[in-house]
């Protein structure tokens, strides 16, 4: 059946990624019209909702119906200026994503590679399912990843840097160093910040399946721009600490020029 959610825009953004026809003319005889949900990005206002899943279709727009609409026409829908209140509602049309399944999954899902890097490094994409039996259970899992202020690192994505040996993760098995974090439960991690990621996976319920993939060179990538970045802001700190100039306060400033006049007395 059909689901109505109310979002809210963060940044005037959703979290949603949407695909869709450019065109409604000359399609193929087996084309299936519709709008569809390509990735929900993790922290955004559509993952905190959680009903919101990739493959549904997008059925109306604030009460406007987009069954037959151009992906263009939902888009223009959705960034109406000055409404900040966003009222989807989606249904399931496995059959209808199934035509863009394979090229949104490579887009929002593709795994960090260095720009001379290939894919042969790459391991097998794969799901663990990590099972925990109380909420407050420690995963034992550590992850890096920008923050939300990382504007300069060209490199992104959530990556395991180690995994305590008596956390729920290595009681599961399946996770090591250098594995990316490409979802959590059906949340895309691609533009994630470590933040939103480690609120996704606390937030989680208590079964949580992750997608993720080994990749060391992106690994090595990543931790080598975020290193690049680190540097670039503490000498950009030390600059500036250089450039300062303490001014003395009126006090000191009356006190100094009393102590020339009375040298300048004196002599």
């Amino acid at each position: 059946g059909n689901i109505m959610v109310e979002l809210h825009k963060d940044g005037k953004q959703l979290g949603l990624e949407l695909c869709g026809p450019q065109s409604l003319e000359n399609r193929a005889p087996d084309f299936v019209p519709g709008v569809f949900v390509a990735a929900v990005h993790a922290g955004s206002s559509a993952a905190r909702d959680g009903r919101i899943q990739r493959g549904h279709q997008v059925v109306e727009i604030n009460g406007w119906q987009v069954v037959k609409a151009t992906l263009r026409e939902a888009l223009t829908l959705l960034k109406v200026p000055r409404i900040e209140q966003i009222q989807l509602t989606v249904r399931a049309n496995p059959r209808g994503f199934l035509q863009y399944a394979d090229q949104t999954f490579a887009e929002y899902y593709a795994p960090l590679l260095p720009p001379t890097g290939s894919t042969q490094a790459l391991g097998e994409q794969r799901m663990v399912l990590l099972e925990r039996t109380r909420p407050d259970e420690r995963l034992g899992l550590h992850l890096a990843g920008p923050t939300t202020t990382d504007d300069t690192l060209r490199a992104r994505g959530i990556f395991v840097t180690g995994v305590d040996p008596s956390g729920l993760a290595s009681r599961a098995g399946g996770l090591r160093e250098g594995d990316q974090i490409l979802e959590i439960d059906g949340k895309c991690l691609k533009q994630a910040a470590h933040e939103a990621a480690a609120a996704t996976l606390q937030s989680a319920p208590l079964h949580v399946q992750l997608l993720v993939v080994h990749n060391p060179d992106g690994y090595a990538y990543y931790m080598a721009e975020a290193q690049r970045v680190e540097e670039q802001i503490a000498s950009a700190m030390a600059s500036m600490s250089l450039r300062t100039v303490v001014l003395p306060s009126r006090r000191e400033a009356a006190a100094a020029e009393a102590v020339a006049a009375a040298q300048a007395e004196l002599q």
